[in-house]
């Protein structure tokens, strides 16, 4: 996979009872590949996803990929608090057929440079598994991507990474 080109966040619509409003995410998903873009991102890391619950997670990247019937790619965010359910969102997301998946530090927490090189690949099911790297914090890309790199060693793996302020940087391990 390559990432090249457009990748747009999915929101979550919602419905006043606050359950996911899946006839409008139709919607939206069709319009956005209708409008161009090459792939979509299912829970990436300024939406809402912090407030959902694991099902609902696991139910809209489903759900999305179903949507997408193969006509861009899916990368799906594992990002969360607590490295445990982060590996559980990786899980699912090789289990639908994901295309990629985004690895986030966690928001809100500072994780020491240790806890940032032993993070990464503990989420990754796969060692030749397309991976987006971001992070909220400036500087910390370097080190994930470093960490990424000596984890893995070298495959076909493309790795990408976004930095706070939205510069994408690429590497390849």
């Amino acid at each position: 996979m390559k990432f090249e080109g457009i990748y747009t966040p999915v929101i979550t619509p919602y419905r006043e009872d606050f359950s996911i409003d899946y006839d409008r995410l139709a919607e939206i998903v069709d319009f956005l590949i209708d409008g161009g873009v090459h792939g979509l991102i299912s829970a990436g890391t300024t939406g809402e996803y912090y407030a959902q619950t694991m099902q609902e997670r696991v139910d809209l990247m489903k759900f999305i990929k179903q949507r997408i019937k193969g006509r861009v790619s899916l990368t799906v965010g594992t990002g969360a608090i607590r490295t445990e359910d982060s590996i559980e969102y990786a899980k699912a997301a090789v289990e639908i057929g994901a295309d990629a998946i985004m690895i986030a530090t966690p928001p809100y927490a500072i994780p020491t440079e240790r806890e940032m090189h032993c993070m990464p690949w503990r989420s990754i099911e796969s060692r030749i598994y397309p991976l987006f790297c971001t992070t909220f914090r400036i500087g910390w890309v370097r080190i994930w991507v470093k960490s990424i790199s000596i984890g893995l060693g070298v495959h076909p793996t493309s790795v990408r990474s976004k930095k706070a302020r939205g510069i994408l940087t690429a590497c390849t391990c």
